[in-house]
Parts: structure tokens; C-alpha cells; sequence
């Protein structure tokens, strides 16, 4: 069962960032709406968030009724990366390379963050600070990093990796947004490509980039998240 409210959505701000970053451009419409899931299992985490009805493979929890105008400045933990199951021999990050996506992941979201019109980026916790930790987990390296000798190895995804993105009071370490998305470390055309360890790195940076432009583009749209009715919770059914 689904409940509706106007409001933009991730969904409609991913449109659009897809346009900014060259990816596709459709038309787009007025606002869509945000529908909270009810009924089944999982639509109300453990920690009290909701389950809302979300496109392109997110799953995406929200405090109902919060109201994000009271927070006037946001700060960024480094981002944390963690295999699926371990690194597979032969094909797992380097120590330097490791470093390196850590690296590049926080530089695309201090920059984004540095452009929002409704927030200044802080460095420690406070009141009217609004706490962002990054986690990519399950990381898959699918492509060799270097191929053996002179041989070239043509790809369309170096991998796969599952960004973790929490939105929480910095003070009082309430959530109040979670969002996971999965998504494939390749060329934004999908096309095939040379695998090396250049090519590797500017792909997932675009892949940075265009997560950090998607909640740079959420910050600044959505400011209010709405109250659920009673009907959907009357029926909590929590989320492990």
C-alpha cells in the first residue's frame, strides 16, 4: 500500500542530474510525488525510518515530519570502503589505489557540498549541523588493474559497489535520511573501454561525481520531509 504526497524526490533530482552530467535528458515534469510503503516486511527500520517508494534500484528510509530548514550547516565523514566477502586475488585494490578512491570520493563531495546554497560545510559537530557518512561496501573489482604484458583488456564495468549515504542530527546522532544504491564502476555511456588503472579511477570518479550532484541537488530541494498518516503507521512490521 503506498500513501502520496507532493514533493521532489530523489528520483526527480537524479533527472536532473543526469542532464548536468551529459547522461540522458528526458522531459521533465512537474514534481512527482513521494509515496511511503506500507505493509510487508521492512518498510519501517529498526531505528524508526520509512520506507519510501524510490526508482532506479535505491532503497531509500526518511524520518517522517522532519524539518530540514533547521540546519544551516553540514559536515562530511571520510567515506569508509569494504569488499563483498574480501578481495578477490589478484584483482583487490592496492593500498595506494585504495587511498586513492578514498581520496577522490571525499574531494567530489567536499566540492559539491561547498556549492549548496542552503548549507556552509563544517568541520565538527554542532547545533544546526546536519551529518553526512559515506560508506561504499561490497565493492567487486571485476577487471584486472593491470593487464599481464602487452596485452589489452576491453571492459565495460571495472566492478561494482554499493553506496551507503546517512543523513543524521550531528549532535543528537538521530538518522534521518538513509539511502543505498548499487551501481556498476564503467564508462557513463555504457560503452566498452581499455582497462588500466587510468581509465579505472576516472570512471569511478565520474561515479563520484554524480553521487555527490545528486545530494548536493536533494540538499537543496527537499527541505521539509512529510508526516506519514496514521494509516501507514499503524502498521509497523520493523526492519531488521
Amino acid at each position: 500500500m503506498l500513501m502520496r504526497t507532493t514533493l521532489p524526490t530523489l528520483g526527480s533530482i537524479c533527472a536532473l542530474v543526469l542532464c548536468a552530467l551529459g547522461l540522458g535528458c528526458g522531459q521533465l515534469m512537474g514534481p512527482p510525488e513521494i509515496r511511503y510503503v506500507t505493509g510487508g516486511e521492512g518498510h519501517v527500520s529498526a531505528d524508526g525510518l520509512y520506507r519510501i517508494k524510490s526508482q532506479r534500484g535505491r532503497i531509500v528510509f526518511v524520518k517522517p515530519g522532519t524539518d530540514l530548514t533547521r540546519y544551516t550547516q553540514v559536515m562530511l565523514d571520510p567515506v569508509v570502503v569494504s569488499y563483498m566477502g574480501g578481495p578477490d586475488a589478484g584483482r583487490e585494490l592496492t593500498p595506494k589505489r585504495m587511498d586513492l578512491v578514498k581520496k577522490y570520493f571525499d574531494e567530489a563531495f567536499q566540492r559539491e557540498l561547498g556549492n549548496t546554497s542552503n548549507y556552509s560545510v563544517v568541520q565538527e559537530p554542532g547545533a544546526g549541523t546536519l551529518r553526512v557518512t559515506p560508506r561504499l561496501t561490497d565493492l567487486q573489482v571485476t577487471a584486472p588493474q593491470e593487464p599481464a604484458g602487452r596485452s589489452q583488456v576491453y571492459v565495460r564495468s571495472a566492478g561494482t559497489v554499493t553506496l551507503i549515504l546517512e543523513l543524521s542530527d550531528s549532535m543528537t546522532h538521530a538518522p534521518l535520511v538513509r539511502a543505498a544504491q548499487r551501481s556498476e564502476i564503467g564508462d557513463p555511456s555504457g560503452a566498452g573501454y581499455e582497462s588500466n588503472t587510468t581509465s579505472n579511477v576516472a570512471n569511478a570518479r565520474v561515479l563520484f561525481r554524480h553521487w555527490a550532484i545528486l545530494l548536493r541537488q536533494t540538499l537543496e530541494s527537499v527541505r521539509e520531509i512529510p508526516a506519514v498518516s496514521p494509516e501507514v503507521d499503524s502498521d509497523p512490521s520493523p526492519a531488521a
